[in-house]
């Protein structure tokens, strides 16, 4: 709409801070951070409307299974068939365009096994830099999606633009798998049912909603994207001035402690509070919470839960199909890296940062999310059978277990292990 149109606009309109004066650059980037808050609020009113549009046609499916004699697992089911086909959805078809790069570095039998003897980053620096069709492929891929990335609104995360290392160790993944001439493995989809002239209209409404989500969400990343490059370079002016013992410290201070340390004279006690930050982040990032808490959330005891009697897990059905696999559980993207083609992947949740994994993937099973999240959205559109808001799943799984996903009806059963 009119609101999307203008942050266009404004977006285009921000230049990342280039100045040598740290006090300029801390003032841009304030402005910045304004601009960013009119960007998030779009993108929650986005949300807001492609959550309602899928939670209308889920409602209206569900009632219709159950007048029919069907259970309401049915009708979830249905909506998600309905659903598919979001034609031009920006995290699908950045994944696509990904795909095709490997795809042309594949074709070429020298340059992929360079791609691949290569360290990550070595690997995509070298081919950003070639002339060659894969070349121009991946600068063209960058120049369009490289704002995007894992937990790309993190300032401190870089966007793949700036993380050689990451993108290349995912392009790398995606490379092994095109060169393995084997499929995902079999995907059985049960036939859809006829809808009616009312669900079609529904399924409209939400797959528009869905488009619009990601491609605000991609508004926001650009946003970031921005904003992380304009931090990185104030932390370097700091760092280089000698007010903070190194760049990336610049992190770890908020907006109103910045300003006392581009300013300050004395910056020793915020420097120290800074450095415990950052000496305590690895201990804050083990730790789980509540989906919802109301007022301050405190870590829940992390106990083992067992999967129901019969091995079945359940969840929401979010993108259809049946299929069986090894499981990888991923609690991080890091951890995510070491995914073999046709495993299924159990994660928290997922950003588009693990996206390109779908190329790889048998299915994706999540601990949260909705019809509507965004491994939810692109696994539809990539034909990924996918199982979301399991809760138990990262807990309960092990990797190495052989599960069924069933992205019809929502549910995941752990199979015994076949005798070799």
């Amino acid at each position: 709409g009119p609101a999307i149109r203008r942050l266009d606009r404004q977006i285009s309109g921000f230049r990342i801070p280039t100045s040598r004066d740290p006090r300029v650059v801390l003032r841009q980037l304030e402005t910045g951070v304004d601009l960013y808050c009119d960007v998030t609020l779009t993108h929650v009113r986005s949300s807001s409307r492609a959550a309602v549009a899928a939670n209308v046609l889920e409602s209206r499916l569900i009632a219709k299974a159950v007048k029919d004699g069907r259970s309401e697992e049915d009708g979830r089911a249905d909506a998600m068939r309905v659903m598919a086909g979001a034609a031009d959805v920006e995290s699908a078809v950045m994944l696509e365009e990904l795909d095709a790069v490997v795809r042309t570095v594949a074709a070429d039998n020298a340059v992929a096994g360079v791609f691949l003897a290569a360290a990550p980053e070595v690997a995509v620096t070298t081919l950003r830099a070639a002339d060659s069709p894969s070349g121009a492929a991946l600068r063209r891929f960058l120049n369009r999606h490289g704002h995007r990335g894992y937990r790309e609104l993190c300032m401190r995360d870089p966007s793949w633009a700036d993380d050689p290392n990451g993108l290349g160790t995912m392009m790398q993944a995606m490379l092994q798998a095109a060169l393995d001439p084997a499929d995902r493995g079999p995907v059985s989809r049960e036939s859809p049912a006829p809808a009616s002239s009312s669900v079609r209209l529904l399924a409209r409404l939400a797959q528009g909603g869905a488009r619009g989500r990601e491609h605000t969400k991609s508004k926001m990343a650009l946003m970031a994207h921005a904003l992380k490059r304009g931090y990185r370079h104030l932390g370097e002016l700091l760092a280089g001035a000698g007010r903070l013992p190194d760049a990336d410290l610049v992190f770890f201070f908020d907006r109103t402690e910045l300003t006392r340390v581009v300013d300050s004279d004395d910056l020793t006690d915020l420097v120290e509070r800074a450095l415990q930050r950052r000496e305590a982040l690895a201990y804050q990032d083990a730790l789980e919470f509540e989906d919802v808490s109301v007022g301050r959330p405190t870590p829940r005891v992390l106990r083992r839960p067992c999967a129901a009697a019969d091995g079945e897990i359940v969840g929401r059905p979010a993108s259809r199909g049946v299929v069986e696999g090894p499981v990888r559980v991923a609690k991080s993207i890091h951890e995510a890296r070491a995914v073999q083609r046709g495993e299924i992947l159990v994660a928290p949740v997922t950003d588009v940062g693990w996206t390109p994994y779908f190329t790889v993937i048998a299915a994706l099973v999540t601990d949260i999310g909705s019809s509507v999240s965004h491994g939810a959205v692109v696994a539809r559109e990539y034909g990924l059978p996918c199982v979301v808001n399991t809760l138990v799943g990262t807990q309960v799984l092990q990797t190495g277990d052989r599960v069924r996903v069933d992205g019809d009806h929502g549910v995941v059963t752990r199979l015994e292990p076949t005798a070799s």
